[in-house]
């Protein structure tokens, strides 16, 4: 049995012709599919591009288009398709014809069951050996095109950074950004794409041209992803806004929520050459951090878009009583200024800004912290503040929320919490749980949730049992795991970045230098030089 179900497609201008190749075989248990036969050449290739035969048995004789030229029009408009000849006529010519036309194969009338049965087996190790060449081909160049892709986000990405912090590229390039794309749920394209960053890039890359060329077919555009922010998506090119607009409908379309998160799309209109795409992203992203924290896609144009000083501010009267909320141990009070005096329970309904929502947390956390000088608190706000920046990037409430409560539960400490060995048995299963899944985007509240526990009790219990924080013990195996990729394997360091839980990789660099004391670049060529003297 053949490896996919082929059609047969038999032209013969003699019905009991036609009538005895059906009933000559049982064409199912060969794993073909016989279709209706043709009665001239001229009906098989009108049949042909709905139908889409595999294998073209034809008479060498027939009227209004013969055998040899269909043969010729087969060949040249469907070359993978096996054509056979089958004749009455023992003419050694005609039998040399139909291979010059591009038949592969020559059957004598009256067709003999044993015969058509070898040449039909021979047709289909032709058409598997065709498609396993083709499906080969198709690997190389979809490994190609994938290479170009990795390459090309690497140059785009190297001088993007290069106008951003610095460096000796020089910033050749054409149009400057005009579409700026960042994809807020990073949890739900990690998990579609099995933390295989380049795959992602590569396949979105491919979508959003897809939606391009769709509207216009001609489309001359640079689309790159920036590798030290895995989620964010640039397109350079010359259009106009009309086009522009659509453009951006077209892309959130092309991927709903439900499937990649939301997205906010930023546009800007001139994309002149020589302009500098470090000034142009630098604008995109001011313009980002005014789009309303809620889950929904969202559009937006840089020169539409409010003044970023204007971001919500805490009032002295407000600060005043979180002070005394603490001071005195009132959490419930202190709970209801930070969510209900200040109107941050209702942050999704389109009023609160990502500006907002970031303002608010430094604020709020400099409040509570001010007089605080203990260095593991000092790191357990640190850790808060990473989830909680990771929490309002995700556009994600229900995270963000948790994690500001676990922030006023540190603020406010129940003095009476004793130290258990059942809560110790605890640690022990977080400690295992941790090791195994550090690359997910773990942290203290959704632990916490998990184990039915108080976030900041389990988190000093950890501290005491293990001698390092939560967060801190989560950062160290993510460090040691990219250390083992940069010394064992080629993977890039923004890949390498991905793969062990971080989208941001500038903020990778920072962890990774804060641990190991080297940057992740510098701990490669050290790794490098070392074995080289080996």
């Amino acid at each position: 049995m053949p490896k996919s179900k082929y059609r047969v497609l038999v032209a013969d201008d003699e019905y009991w012709s036609r009538e005895n190749l059906r009933n000559l075989i049982d064409w199912e248990s060969m794993g073909l599919d016989f279709l209706e036969p043709a009665e001239d050449g001229q009906e098989v290739l009108e049949r042909i591009p709905q139908e889409t035969p595999n294998i073209l048995l034809s008479d060498i004789n027939m009227p209004f288009l013969d055998g040899i030229s269909l043969f010729r029009e087969v060949q040249v408009k469907y070359p993978e398709m096996i054509s056979i000849a089958v004749s009455g006529y023992d003419d050694f010519e005609k039998v040399k014809g139909t291979f010059v036309a591009g038949g592969m194969d020559y059957l004598l009338k009256p067709v003999g069951q044993e015969q058509l049965k070898t040449v039909l087996h021979k047709a289909i190790d032709q058409l598997e050996t065709n498609t396993e060449k083709q499906t080969e081909q198709k690997k190389n160049k979809e490994k190609e095109r994938k290479a170009s892709s990795i390459l090309h986000d690497g140059q785009m990405s190297a001088i993007l950074s290069a106008e951003l912090y610095g460096g000796n590229m020089a910033a050749e390039h054409g149009y400057a950004p005009v579409l700026f794309l960042k994809f807020h749920d990073m949890d739900m394209l990690s998990r579609t794409y099995h933390s295989k960053m380049h795959q992602m890039s590569y396949d979105i890359k491919r979508r959003i041209l897809g939606v391009m060329r769709r509207i216009r077919p001609d489309v001359q555009a640079e689309v790159f992803c920036y590798n030290a922010k895995v989620n964010e998506f640039l397109i350079c090119m010359d259009t106009d806004a009309a086009f522009l607009k659509r453009v951006a409908n077209e892309i959130l379309m092309e991927f709903p929520i439900d499937e990649t998160g939301p997205i906010t799309v930023v546009l800007r209109e001139n994309g002149e050459k020589q302009a500098s795409i470090g000034v142009v992203y630098r604008e995109m992203v001011t313009a980002l951090m005014t789009r309303p924290f809620s889950r929904n896609h969202v559009i937006l144009w840089v020169k539409h878009t409010k003044n970023v000083e204007n971001a919500r501010k805490i009032s002295r009267s407000m600060e005043k009583n979180i002070l005394d909320a603490v001071e005195k141990g009132k959490r419930s009070e202190l709970k209801k200024q930070i969510f209900e005096v200040s109107d941050l329970q209702h942050c999704d309904d389109g009023s609160w800004s990502l500006l907002d929502i970031s303002q608010y947390v430094v604020q709020l956390t400099g409040i509570l912290f001010y007089e605080k000088k203990d260095r593991e608190m000092k790191e357990e706000v640190e850790e808060i503040n990473d989830a909680l920046r990771y929490a309002r990037m995700q556009l994600n409430k229900e995270s963000l929320f948790k994690n500001i409560q676990l922030l006023s539960s540190f603020a406010c400490v129940d003095k009476n919490e004793i130290y258990t060995g059942s809560i110790q048995d605890l640690a022990e299963r977080i400690h295992e749980d941790v090791k195994k899944n550090y690359k997910d985007h773990l942290t203290l509240s959704g632990l916490a949730e998990k184990y039915h526990v108080d976030a900041s009790y389990i988190s000093r219990t950890f501290s005491k049992q293990y001698g390092e924080t939560m967060m801190a013990y989560i950062t160290r195996l993510r460090v040691e795991r990219a250390m083992e990729l940069i010394a064992g394997s080629n993977h890039s360091l923004e890949e390498i970045s991905f793969e062990v839980g971080y989208d941001d990789y500038n903020y990778f660099s920072r962890v990774f230098k804060k641990y190991q004391g080297l940057r992740p670049s510098e701990y490669r060529q050290q790794y490098t030089k070392e074995e080289d003297f080996k």
